[in-house]
């Protein structure tokens, strides 16, 4: 029996054949003035989908793996950058004023709640 999975599978050795570092730069800075959480999840897991069926295939090399870290990372990083926008907080300017208030510190953990809301959603 196959598991189901929520979003489509990347073909990791196309994407990296045919992807530059300049577009995946460009997409995930479109990601982020747009705001697409939903892109970047369904990217995420792609990506996760791809680099397991690779490792079945044992297709992976050490390049191809470091090389998919640092996808993984980089989208991490844009969901961040993403949060900071929707959810601001004094916390993010270490010379403001209310930067030790009780607010500031609920934004930060409502910021942080949601980063681990998207990466539990977008596990493999």
């Amino acid at each position: 029996m196959i598991a189901s999975r929520k979003y489509e599978t990347i073909d990791l050795l196309k994407l990296r054949s045919q992807v530059t570092n300049l577009e995946w730069n460009s997409w995930l800075t479109r990601c982020l003035k747009d705001n697409d959480v939903e892109g970047l999840k369904k990217t995420r897991y792609g990506l996760q989908c791809g680099m397991d069926k690779l490792v079945k295939d044992k297709m992976s090399d050490e390049k191809l793996v470091i090389w998919f870290i640092r996808l993984m990372r980089s989208t991490e990083l844009t969901m961040k950058k993403i949060l900071v926008k929707l959810y601001p907080s004094p916390h993010d300017d270490p010379t403001h004023k209310a930067f030790h208030s009780k607010e500031a510190a609920a934004l930060k953990r409502k910021r942080d709640a949601e980063f681990e809301i998207f990466l539990r959603e977008t596990s493999f």
